[in-house]
């Protein structure tokens, strides 16, 4: 009996590149198809704009997460209940779309 493996070592193969410390953009981890599946916003940037928070370097995204307008806004504009929930869940997704998509 022959083990058709194919599959498997394709998965294999996505997950050591996922393996360690990976850089991920913005706009790859809040994908279009997750923010329109939890929120009214088809970009990042569309939901900064309408947040009104301003975020010109890697030090504002860090401190967002901090501002309790910021989380009030994530509350009432999502479907989760703070932004490192939506983080979360977001880079659950990014990780399931790279190993089987």
């Amino acid at each position: 009996m022959k083990i058709d493996l194919k599959g498997l070592n394709e998965l294999s193969k996505r997950a050591k590149k996922l393996d360690g410390e990976n850089i991920v953009s913005i706009d790859e981890l809040f994908s279009k198809e997750f923010l329109e599946k939890y929120s009214a916003f088809s970009s990042f940037d569309e939901m900064i704009d309408r947040s009104g928070f301003k975020l010109e370097n890697e030090e504002d995204f860090s401190k967002l997460s901090e501002n309790e307008d910021w989380e009030f806004f994530i509350i009432k504009n999502t479907s989760f209940n703070s932004f490192e929930e939506m983080e979360n869940e977001a880079a659950k997704e990014y990780v399931f779309n790279q190993l089987f998509k």
